[in-house]
């Protein structure tokens, strides 16, 4: 049996990475500013701009993501020790938590 507490950390190091890389790729999308604005500057200043703003998406991503797993993990591997079975309902209740 793992440890619930080394279950939920590395779930939420990799949630989180999992966050970053979503919010990375999907805020541009989400960040529609107006392209007189987007073009002032120079092309290094532009893009140093564009970088930090889907930098900072992400790390938002990727708190979520991070949070989500850990409560999900710890609450499946909780559930798991208490009824003392490994089956699908442990997942569904910590489903529910989350």
């Amino acid at each position: 049996q793992e440890n619930c507490l080394a279950k939920s950390a590395m779930s939420v190091v990799f949630g989180g990475l999992m966050g970053f890389v979503f919010g990375f790729m999907f805020s541009p999308q989400a960040n529609m500013v107006d392209p007189e604005e987007a073009a002032k500057g120079s092309t290094r200043q532009q893009v140093v701009r564009h970088f930090r703003t889907v930098g900072k998406a992400g790390m938002r991503s990727a708190r979520n993501f991070a949070v989500v797993a850990g409560v999900f993990s710890g609450s499946e591997c909780a559930l798991e020790k208490v009824r003392g079975t490994h089956d699908m309902y442990n997942a569904l209740i910590s489903g529910c938590f989350t």
